[in-house]
């Protein structure tokens, strides 16, 4: 896509040709796409006017299981981790992403991380020191938290797959919303649940709001990226298993 264009939907890919990743990643945006156009409500807010749906929620599901087994990489100093969804109908800065995600896991209240990398996502949001106060990442702050203290990350998602070993679970949940805690921008993703479903890791995340254009794509982008880090992280903890 032309720079001018990076943010416009050029077209939309006929909806019988869904396949993992991105395909159907590409196959469930078009859908989320058609529906805001055809049933979305005209709200305004700060940032101007806006279609949103208002009435029911959306379940955009995504598979990542690769087609075939991936093929190892040729450097045995990297791993192969699996599919992420990079959608074809519109730009996606692809290493920012990588970057926000780490900076998640790294669970900072500057945005120091996402300079030294070039990532410009949340300098708007931050104060002239660099402060953004809570972000996604002070809730997980991956491997410990302040005081020593376990995060949720660890102490309820990875710490217990790797003792239940594959047994599936509901419990599994890690809340990104702190009301006592302040913060220049409210999570939009308010929770994120992971469970075992034959064989495979997965993940639900619940979103209070969602720029289908903007955010969407970028937010499956960087949430399948933190999804295979825990996989990586139990499997390495649990001997492959």
């Amino acid at each position: 896509l032309r720079k001018s264009n990076r943010y416009r939907v050029r077209s939309v890919p006929p909806l019988c040709k869904v396949g993992s990743g991105s395909g159907s990643f590409d196959a469930g945006y078009s859908r989320l796409l058609c529906r805001v156009l055809a049933e979305g409500e005209l709200q305004r807010n700060r940032k101007g006017g806006n279609r949103t749906l208002s009435k029911a929620a959306f379940t955009l599901d995504i598979d990542l299981e690769p087609p075939s087994p991936l093929a190892p990489p040729e450097d045995p100093a990297f791993e192969t981790l699996g599919l992420v969804p990079l959608t074809t109908l519109r730009f996606l800065a692809a290493k920012p992403g990588l970057v926000e995600a780490l900076w998640y896991l790294r669970g900072e209240a500057t945005i120091d991380f996402l300079r030294r990398h070039k990532c410009r996502f949340w300098d708007a949001q931050a104060s002239v020191d660099g402060v953004v106060g809570l972000n996604y990442g002070l809730l997980t702050r991956w491997p410990q938290a302040e005081g020593g203290r376990l995060n949720p990350l660890e102490k309820d998602v990875i710490t217990p797959l790797c003792k239940r070993r594959g047994e599936p679970s509901r419990n599994l949940i890690v809340s990104l919303v702190h009301p006592s805690q302040a913060t220049v921008q409210p999570a939009c993703t308010s929770s994120a649940q992971f469970s075992v479903r034959g064989g495979s890791l997965d993940l639900a995340l619940q979103q209070r709001s969602s720029d289908v254009i903007l955010g969407l794509p970028h937010d499956a982008y960087v949430w399948s990226v933190i999804l295979h880090l825990v996989a990586r992280e139990v499997r390495r903890r649990t001997d492959g298993e």
